[in-house]
């Protein structure tokens, strides 16, 4: 396990740490993604392209990003595919 400080970035709070799983490509955090369970992709909000950004800067190889909260059903995804992610980010 790897930990990276992306603070700021997260547009979140003035310091959050993700938790970076090499081998099984794998990246969790807490609360930065918002993806619906059903229906379309919507464009990311700052939080979410600040993890990509990140991700990106930090040049690591994600294939899946693991969310702890919300801890009950709020409709969103908390195993998000990366591409999904990325989609989210590039929706103009």
């Amino acid at each position: 396990m790897e930990i990276y400080y992306i603070g700021k970035k997260s547009d979140h709070t003035v310091d959050y740490q993700v938790y970076y799983f090499p081998k099984e490509k794998l990246l969790f955090q807490d609360d930065l993604v918002w993806i619906s369970k059903n229906g379309q992709l919507e464009k990311a909000g700052t939080r979410q392209e600040g993890l990509y950004k990140a991700i990106k800067d930090f040049n690591l190889d994600v294939k899946t990003v693991v969310q702890s909260w919300p801890v009950s059903d709020y409709g969103v995804k908390t195993i998000i595919p990366f591409d999904e992610l990325e989609k989210t980010v590039n929706i103009k």
